[in-house]
């Protein structure tokens, strides 16, 4: 069990924050949620993090802006989450920061 370890999930679709959220509790994460780049980024001065998941693709910011922000501040690891088959938009994201 990975006890005492800190995550933030940032999604935008509920049902996914949830589904991660119920299964890495299960794994003995301590969990927050947020459902934008926004939101993760007030979660961050409220909060420290043992690590990030991030969704590429969110409503109000992109999730290589949140990672660029965040590495401004962080060295905690981010994983992005993305759908995308895209290699340009994962090697975007690996230039901004991503674990």
């Amino acid at each position: 069990m990975l006890s005492n370890h800190r995550l933030l999930i940032v999604h935008k679709d509920r049902n996914m924050r949830n589904l991660l959220r119920i299964y890495l509790l299960e794994k003995g994460f301590s969990i927050k949620v947020a459902a934008t780049g926004h939101y993760s980024l007030t979660m961050l001065k409220k909060h420290s993090f043992d690590i990030i998941l991030l969704e590429v693709k969110m409503p109000d910011m992109d999730g290589c802006q949140v990672c660029k922000i965040i590495r401004g501040r962080d060295t905690v690891p981010i994983i992005m989450l993305s759908a995308s088959t895209k290699i340009e938009e994962k090697l975007r994201c690996f230039g901004m920061g991503v674990s």
